[in-house]
């Protein structure tokens, strides 16, 4: 975020859609049935509020990803909302937010941005 030309770390801001992007990329995705959901992909069981997961970012710090403008943040959910990408049930899942403007694709992220969630952890974390 930006105070005129000055960047400022705000922390805690509410992502301005988290519904569209849970519409439009992780139900997709991360749902059973879903258009890109397959045997690739980690997926969230069907009565799993997904919005309120996607809320538990709140309040939290999570871990600042590289070059590419995004934090990631791990959570466990305390109880079983899906399935990892081996097909395990679990309790953990991945949120992973705009931590500025990055280009994503053919739009631009706004600060604390929803840019994708999954069951379980991340790739790289997968022993």
């Amino acid at each position: 975020m930006l105070a005129g030309l000055t960047p400022i770390l705000v922390h805690n801001c509410q992502a301005i859609s988290d519904a569209e992007q849970i519409e439009d990329h992780v139900e997709p995705r991360h749902i059973a049935g879903g258009e890109e959901a397959d045997e690739t992909k980690s997926l969230f069981d069907g009565d799993v509020d997904l919005g309120e997961l996607a809320s538990r970012t709140e309040g939290r710090i999570g871990r600042s990803q590289a070059g590419t403008g995004r934090v990631r943040h791990i959570i466990d959910a305390g109880k079983i909302i899906g399935t990892d990408l081996k097909g395990s049930p679990t309790s953990m899942y991945t949120v992973v937010r705009s931590q500025g403007h990055a280009l994503g694709g053919d739009f631009m992220y706004e600060f604390n941005e929803l840019v994708t969630m999954h069951p379980g952890l991340p790739r790289d974390l997968i022993g």
